[in-house]
């Protein structure tokens, strides 16, 4: 029981997950909350589906803008690293 909190306590009861980079934890009442360094989101479980779906489709995109093209003559460099240098 050490991923719990006090019983009757509101706020982050149960400890979904957690990495390095946040911890995801769910209420008793059903809210998420994504705390990451000084931040934490609390969000409705439909919210929390929504957003973990924003961040995979992005992921997604990312991954395919970075990747190079077989046929490029310089597969081997990030075109977004090469964007930020750029600016």
């Amino acid at each position: 029981m050490s991923a719990l909190h006090g019983e009757g306590a509101h706020g982050p009861l149960l400890r979904l997950f957690g990495t390095p980079a946040g911890e995801v934890f769910v209420c008793r009442c059903g809210v998420v909350t994504l705390t990451m360094q000084h931040l934490s989101l609390r969000l409705q479980p439909q919210a929390f589906r929504e957003l973990t779906q924003l961040l995979a489709h992005a992921q997604s995109r990312l991954d395919r803008c970075s990747a190079p093209a077989p046929d490029e003559p310089d597969a081997g460099r990030d075109p977004l690293q090469a964007r930020r240098h750029m600016h």
